[in-house]
């Protein structure tokens, strides 16, 4: 299983602005999560 770590660090630093930008990103993130199980 390969993974592209360029692309998961582009979401992860996305994230990271978004959290640093809105707080309420956390939430969202939460969300994210939960519906990807």
């Amino acid at each position: 299983m390969r993974v592209r770590f360029s692309s998961v660090l582009k979401n992860v630093n996305g994230w990271t602005l978004a959290l640093t930008i809105n707080p309420n990103a956390l939430a969202l993130l939460a969300l994210e999560l939960t519906d990807a199980k």
